[in-house]
């Protein structure tokens, strides 16, 4: 039986590129910055724990995942998100 929500089946999984932009589009609207690079570090950038609020919000609406506060202290660069979240997509897929 599969859900509705995106990033809960394995059909829905997105590939570590694909999330890699997901988290770049988000990570761009919300601190309303162009041009993020992969090893953009979201603190260096500005973020902080309200503006992270907001991209956990905007993730858990794209894709359906529940990402941590904890994960932008462990995983501050939006590459090491993009895999956090493959990481978080392949354990709930089990």
């Amino acid at each position: 039986m599969s859900k509705d929500t995106p990033g809960h089946t394995e059909n829905d999984r997105k590939s570590p590129s694909e999330l890699r932009e997901v988290v770049t589009g988000v990570w761009q609207d919300v601190l309303r910055l162009d041009g993020l690079a992969p090893d953009a570090n979201f603190f260096e950038l500005g973020g902080h724990s309200l503006t992270a609020s907001q991209v956990i919000s905007r993730l858990r609406h794209a894709l359906g995942a529940e990402l941590p506060l904890a994960a932008f202290f462990d995983h501050p660069t939006i590459a090491e998100q993009a895999d956090h979240l493959a990481a978080l997509e392949r354990t709930d897929a089990r």
